[in-house]
């Protein structure tokens, strides 16, 4: 079989990124070609034999198609598989998903050594990874699915959990992580008038952006971000930059006291 510190590679078509999977040879041009020309680029592996090609806003890597990655005395192909994850169930701690049917897949968590499972898609291409007993899936837990190829390169792809962020300045919101092509309910409660509704539409990677015309986003309202089978609420908190020192290299502001990450 293959070894897992010889070089390999990982792709992942959702976050638009691709990487070393094994170890390649430090100090090395790494060159990458994606759909036989269609994008190319090159990259050196850092000290550790690690290389990192980031594709945001400049190719969108799609199933099926074939991946290259040679230093000029290793060459690696991997074709795309297809590949998703559909959905993550916190309550039943249950990851579903769709693969060619038949094929293997594996479920990992992240940040978590050890725990992962390996299912197979079923006849309709199926799968379901139930870590119920064996790991409580929280929000923000993002699981990972992989599948190999026969050279132990790989295909993942990453859960996303719904969110979105609120923009008082630009009285907009921005959002991801909702199912693909669906339209959302807006609300936010406090302002006028009030309630305030819209609607927003996601993209092909389950990502809003939109801005609320008529509506002055304040501190103390409620917004309310609806659809895909999830719903999300977010008051409006006081938070502001007053200073930005680039002597010190520094940010400065002011917040409510009580604001906190969760």
């Amino acid at each position: 079989g293959v070894e897992w510190s010889s070089p390999r590679f990982q792709v992942h078509p959702d976050d638009e990124w691709i990487g070393s999977w094994g170890y390649w040879t430090p100090g090395t041009l790494i060159t990458l070609d994606v759909d036989g020309g269609a994008y190319t680029d090159t990259a050196t592996s850092d000290e550790r034999g690690e290389f990192w090609f980031d594709l945001h806003d400049a190719f969108d890597v799609e199933r099926g198609m074939v991946v290259t990655v040679t230093d000029g005395v290793t060459t690696k192909e991997h074709v795309v598989k297809d590949l998703f994850i559909t959905d993550v169930d916190f309550a039943a701690d249950v990851v579903t998903g769709t693969a060619d049917p038949g094929s293997e897949v594996e479920v990992q968590i992240e940040g978590q050594d050890g725990v992962a499972l390996s299912v197979t898609a079923d006849g309709s291409g199926i799968w379901l990874a139930d870590f119920s007993g064996v790991f409580d899936l929280t929000y923000g837990i993002r699981a990972i699915a992989f599948q190999f190829d026969a050279e132990a390169d790989v295909t993942g792809v990453t859960s996303r959990a719904p969110e979105f962020r609120v923009s008082p300045e630009s009285d907009g919101l921005w959002g991801a992580g909702w199912p693909s092509s669906t339209t959302l309910a807006i609300s936010v409660i406090g302002g006028s008038p009030d309630p305030y509704t819209t609607v927003a539409t996601t993209n092909e990677w389950g990502d809003f952006n939109i801005d609320l015309p008529g509506f002055d986003l304040d501190t103390g309202q409620t917004v309310t971000v609806t659809g895909g089978g999830s719903a999300k609420d977010h008051v409006v908190t006081a938070v502001d930059v007053t200073d930005i020192d680039p002597d010190l290299d520094t940010v400065s502001g002011v917040a409510n006291s009580s604001c906190r990450p969760t």
